[in-house]
């Protein structure tokens, strides 16, 4: 828009310079011209004799001709002007101008048709950025909907395999006997005899695959008090036996568990376990893993036991119960 104000502004500025040689006379010139001119029709008074000035009076008046004085002192007035010819004929200089003229309103004209071009095609791309808006933006809550199913998808997923391997990994627990669990009774040899203090009980595969078992570290310990457990650390790592040997499904596997320290008993504790005023406890962990997890990078699964041995009762013969917080006895 801009450049078609300034094409028109040039347009109507621009105007014919003079034709060198041939300016025309303005009106003053031509009057002046005229004036110049004596009339052609009145007497030529430059025959006539003048008055010698110098030897009159002052009070004389110079003698002339009366009507030559008076026509010299009126003035002629001019009521039309005289036809002044211009030529139409240009030089290259105003033909330059024209043409320049001419070219500055043809580019003009072609930029505005630019521009309205291009405002046009900013206007289409403009809607089409928005509706690629509204397309990526109904696209993305698709993508998160379908994140949120995969998510949920995935989940259950893990709560599937959780439940395969819940159903199909190997459980070792301590089998239940006639009335309890099955732990035989301790041995508690004398100070004269050979044999080592300890207690067997059995360990059976209830789960559907096999175990491999890994580590153990099951021991009896000599408490004070038949309701709080050795004060010793049965469940920590130090004293761990490794192991490796296999335990099928369905089927007992027997294991000796021994008197801590080194399996000796003084009389003094044998005698106040007898006598129930000290209590023997039986506690401990077994880990072990499925048979197939060759390389070792499964699931270790861990069995801990804690019982204690109940000799102060009415029963004809003494038996084991659990004993301790319910984190001694549980399988994971």
């Amino acid at each position: 828009m801009k450049f078609i104000l300034l094409a028109v502004l040039l347009a109507i500025v621009e105007t014919a310079p003079p034709i060198p040689g041939q300016a025309p006379d303005s009106a003053a010139s031509t009057t002046k011209k005229v004036q110049k001119q004596p009339n052609s029709d009145q007497p030529n008074s430059a025959n006539a004799p003048t008055p010698d000035i110098s030897k009159a009076t002052p009070d004389e008046k110079p003698k002339g001709n009366d009507k030559d004085t008076k026509d010299s002192q009126q003035s002629v007035r001019v009521t039309e002007l005289p036809s002044v010819s211009i030529s139409a004929k240009r030089d290259w200089f105003d033909r330059s101008s024209l043409a320049f003229n001419f070219l500055l309103l043809l580019v003009a004209a072609l930029q505005v048709v630019l521009t309205c071009l291009t405002i046009r095609l900013i206007r289409r791309q403009a809607v089409e950025m928005t509706r690629q808006r509204v397309l990526m933006g109904g696209q993305l809550k698709e993508m998160q909907g379908q994140l949120r199913q995969m998510r949920i998808a995935s989940d259950q997923t893990d709560r599937l395999i959780d439940q395969g391997r819940e159903t199909n990994r190997p459980w070792l627990l301590i089998p239940m006997g006639t009335e309890f669990s099955d732990i035989g009774q301790p041995l508690l040899p004398e100070s004269d005899d050979p044999r080592i203090c300890h207690v067997p009980f059995m360990l059976k595969n209830y789960g559907r695959s096999p175990a491999r078992i890994a580590s153990q570290k099951v021991r009896l310990y000599v408490g004070d008090s038949e309701n709080v457990s050795p004060k010793w650390k049965p469940f920590a790592d130090d004293g761990t036996v490794r192991e490796d040997y296999t335990v099928a499904q369905k089927s007992v596997h027997r294991i000796e568990a021994h008197l801590e320290y080194n399996g000796r008993i003084s009389p003094q504790d044998r005698t106040a376990v007898r006598e129930a005023t000290r209590f023997l406890w039986l506690c401990g962990f077994i880990r072990y893993r499925d048979a197939s997890d060759l390389d070792e990078s499964g699931i270790l699964y861990e069995t801990r036991i804690c019982y204690i041995w109940k000799n102060n009762t009415t029963r004809y013969e003494p038996f084991w119960v659990m004993g301790g917080p319910r984190e001694y006895n549980r399988c994971t």
